[in-house]
């Protein structure tokens, strides 16, 4: 006879962590088609902030996968894929099907994305900020800005573009309102 075992070890670097830890409630898991989708709007948001054909490329090769992560994870990557909890910590996923229109979000006076209230994306995980957060390693960046943080809150969003454009207009250094 044979004897069948599967044993693996996943060590994730810079995991992203809710912020507050996991919820107590358990929203629904996502499906990988949902994954997909919001990984194509990813790839879309790093290809216009100026990449080179190699560093797309590397963001292109890498793999995603919906897996339940430990308490209070929301993803992380190994060297070649992206692990993404399945229900977002228990908070679940708001996944945006018009990903390039954040009209479900208000700009705050720090210069944050925060969902409206009443929106879908309120008391939700952000999808497109965790896959864009561990895109984000892949390429090499540390945890070094709001869309790199350590962490996310619920109905928070955070883009490359977004954050440093607004974040300027918030400490009045907009070159285009002088």
């Amino acid at each position: 006879g044979y004897v069948l075992a599967e044993a693996f070890r996943l060590e994730l670097t810079n995991p992203l962590m809710a912020a507050n830890g996991q919820s107590s409630s358990n929203a629904p898991a996502i499906t990988q088609a949902d994954l997909n989708s919001v990984r194509d709007a990813a790839l879309n948001y790093w290809e216009s902030t100026g990449l080179t054909e190699a560093q797309l490329s590397l963001l292109e090769s890498v793999n995603f996968a919906l897996y339940d992560l430990p308490d209070g994870m929301l993803g992380g990557e190994t060297s070649t894929t992206i692990l993404i909890d399945s229900n977002a910590a228990g908070y679940g996923w708001f996944v945006d099907t018009t990903p390039f229109d954040s009209s479900e979000f208000t700009l705050d006076t720090n210069g944050n994305l925060i969902a409206n209230a009443g929106s879908v994306a309120s008391g939700r995980m952000d999808l497109l900020t965790v896959v864009m957060h561990e895109l984000g390693h892949t390429l090499g960046h540390d945890h070094e800005d709001e869309l790199m943080g350590e962490s996310l809150d619920h109905s928070q969003r955070h883009l490359p573009e977004v954050d440093d454009f607004f974040m300027s207009l918030v400490e009045g250094d907009n070159p285009l309102l002088n």
